[in-house]
């Protein structure tokens, strides 16, 4: 049985084996904060968005400095991230929803749009969320 059930792990791995970058960059084994900056910005840019403000929630970048509870649970740990951007209408919809898209995932906890007081066609949006690995 034990072997049977070896052999059937294996065809599954062999089957799935070239989806597991996919997994690992929707969540990565460690917070690869450079990498979700970097998606964030090209978010920004790719746009037409002038970025405001990024920032990056403070997250231990050894196994020492995580959460030990959720270590322990095998559980996801979050990184934070807040970014604010301005721009048309147009691009501030496109840009919301390319993050909401991105490829690792990421939960959009706050979204805040506002217009501009001197060019009503300019937004001003903010979003708070996280982003999550897998250790």
């Amino acid at each position: 049985q034990k072997i049977e059930n070896l052999i059937a792990a294996q065809a599954t791995y062999g089957r799935l084996e070239d989806k597991l970058p996919l997994l690992d960059e929707a969540m990565p084994p460690a917070p690869r904060v450079d990498d979700l900056i970097a998606k964030l910005e090209t978010a920004v840019t790719d746009n037409g968005m002038q970025k405001n403000s990024l920032t990056v929630g403070k997250i231990g970048l050894t196994p020492d400095a995580w959460d030990k509870t959720a270590l322990n649970a095998h559980d996801k740990i979050p990184v934070g991230f807040a970014v604010g951007v301005s721009g048309p209408f147009a691009n501030s919809n496109n840009f919301i929803s390319r993050l909401a898209n991105l490829s690792r995932i990421v939960d959009l906890e706050q979204v805040s749009v506002s217009s501009s007081k001197s060019d009503k066609n300019v937004l001003t949006v903010t979003i708070t969320g996280k982003s999550f690995f897998l250790p």
